[in-house]
C-alpha cells in the first residue's frame, strides 16, 4: 500500500506542478496586457493634455490642472459645448471663404504668419540633413554587406582547414 500511496502523491504533485506552470503563463499574459494598457493609458492621458492645451490657448487663465483622465476628459467636454454654442448658426464653409478672402492668419496653435512652425522645421530638418548624393542607395549597401558577409565566412573557412 506503501507504493500506492507514493504513486498517488508523485500523480498529485505533478498535477499541482502543471497547475503553477499554468498559472504562471497567465500571470505573464495578463503582465504583458497590463504593460500595453498601461502604454495605451498614457498615451490618451497625453492627447488630453495637448488637447486641453489647444482649447485653452488665448485665455488668460490656465487651463486646471487634473488629478484623473476622465476629469481632464470633463474639462474638455466642458471646452468644446461652448466652442460649439459660439458656431451655432455660422456656415463653416462660408465663413472660411470670407476668411480666405480677407487672408486672415491665425494666431496661436502654432501658427505664423507665414504658415506652420512645422513646416519650418521640416524645412530645417531637410536642409540639415545629408545632401542625395551622399546617401547611399539601399542596393548599394546589401552588395556591400553581402561582400563582408562573404569575406568573413572565408575567413572562417579557412582558418578550420589549418
Amino acid at each position: 500500500m506503501g507504493q500506492e500511496e507514493n504513486t498517488e502523491l508523485r500523480d498529485k504533485l505533478e498535477n499541482l506542478e502543471d497547475d503553477i506552470q499554468d498559472q504562471e503563463i497567465r500571470k505573464n499574459v495578463a503582465d504583458e496586457k497590463l504593460q500595453l494598457l498601461n502604454k495605451l493609458l498614457q498615451g490618451i492621458k497625453k492627447g488630453l493634455e495637448n488637447l486641453t492645451n489647444k482649447l485653452y490657448v488665448g485665455e488668460i487663465a490656465n487651463p486646471p490642472a487634473c488629478k484623473s483622465s476622465m476629469e481632464q476628459m470633463g474639462l474638455v467636454e466642458e471646452k468644446v459645448q461652448v466652442l460649439m454654442g459660439r458656431l451655432v448658426g455660422i456656415i463653416l464653409w462660408e465663413k472660411k471663404a470670407e476668411m480666405e478672402d480677407n487672408q486672415f492668419t491665425p494666431q496661436g496653435l502654432g501658427f505664423k504668419p507665414d504658415g506652420l512652425v512645422e513646416e519650418e522645421e521640416r524645412k530645417k530638418d531637410e536642409d540639415s540633413g545629408p545632401e542625395d548624393e551622399e546617401v547611399p542607395t539601399r542596393g548599394y549597401l546589401k552588395r556591400q554587406s553581402n561582400l563582408i558577409l562573404d569575406a568573413k565566412s572565408r575567413s572562417k573557412k579557412g582558418g578550420k582547414r589549418r
